[in-house]
């Protein structure tokens, strides 16, 4: 697995545990945090679990520096896509999760599938300066482009039955947030480092 910015790490370590509420916030204060020093074990477990079943799924393309996966939205939304399957009291079956996995893994991640723009509205349609190949062009806000990501995995139907599920009020602590250590044993598979 590629290492990435700590800022990445963090805010999809705070996606997978939190939510998304609490992803870019560092001031926030947490009622009934998922991460604690009481849950780190399970918790880490559960984040290397879920990134480790979308890399068995993806392959050889799980390594691909163009595909959104892993840029930094698309850390950040996978992150968020943890905490909805394991956080917000959704209670799916091991057969629900795994449909989950593969339709992530389904997911055409490249700069070139043009559902980025026509469905997720991710960005725009064009050649980047330089290029002859038309791709998905990135623009504005992080937070609007991890939204985007976001809303374009959600549609899984196991989701649906209960999108209008309460958001979660939680965060992650300071202290959890200012330890590199955490977020990067949280988002790489057990064994790496």
């Amino acid at each position: 697995m590629s290492i990435v910015v700590q800022t990445v790490l963090v805010r999809t370590v705070r996606g997978a545990a939190e939510g998304r509420d609490f992803q870019e916030n560092n001031l926030a204060n947490p009622k009934g945090a998922h991460l604690t020093d009481g849950t780190f074990l399970a918790e880490l477990e559960s984040v290397a679990d879920f990134f480790t079943a979308i890399q068995q799924r993806l392959g050889g393309r799980w390594s691909n520096r163009e595909s959104l996966h892993l840029s930094s939205p698309g850390w950040q939304a996978l992150g968020v896509i943890h905490h909805d399957m394991n956080h917000r009291g959704l209670t799916l079956t091991e057969p629900e999760k795994l449909s989950i996995y593969d339709r992530i893994a389904a997911i055409n991640w490249s700069r070139t599938n043009r559902e980025w723009v026509d469905h997720a509205k991710l960005g725009i349609w064009g050649a980047p300066k330089g290029s002859q190949v038309e791709q998905v062009i990135i623009l504005g806000a992080g937070r609007n482009n991890t939204q985007a990501i976001i809303d374009f995995v959600r549609p899984v139907p196991v989701f649906r039955r209960n999108w209008t599920h309460r958001r979660s009020r939680n965060k992650l602590s300071q202290q959890a947030v200012d330890d590199f250590g955490l977020s990067m044993r949280l988002c790489c598979r057990r064994g790496d480092a």
